[in-house]
């Protein structure tokens, strides 16, 4: 079952959540090595019904972010001041790219727009496909 965590506050507990369902953050060293492990922001278009708590009364554009992690990825994203990552495990993640990049995993799906700023992340994209 994929998991969104409020993950504003990074809690002993939000820690332990996060590294069972998606693996060990990367350390320093391998970080370096990577090149990254964190995109820049890319815009939201719209999200699967599931979302919907998240995304309802956003005025503005939506913006997420996306980490590797050792056994999968985490999606972050903002409703206003709460910070919540969506955990994502390698065996569950479907990527597919056409008029939008879509990020799906059991049933739940997010749509980032292909603008500027997707341009910005194509290079860190093509490592988690």
């Amino acid at each position: 079952m994929n998991m969104i965590i409020d993950s504003t506050i990074q809690t002993p507990e939000v820690k332990r959540k996060m590294s069972e369902k998606v693996g060990e953050p990367y350390g320093f060293i391998e970080r370096l090595k990577m090149r990254g492990v964190g995109s820049k922001r890319m815009r939201i278009h719209s999200a699967s019904e599931h979302f919907e708590p998240f995304f309802s009364n956003q005025q503005d554009s939506i913006y997420c972010n996306i980490e590797l992690r050792k056994a999968g990825i985490v999606v972050h994203f903002k409703k206003y001041q709460t910070l919540y990552s969506w955990l994502i495990p390698n065996g569950s993640l479907r990527i597919k790219s056409g008029e939008y990049y879509t990020l799906k995993a059991e049933n739940h799906t997010l749509l980032l727009k292909k603008d500027r700023l997707f341009t910005e992340n194509k290079v860190f994209l093509e490592r988690i496909e």
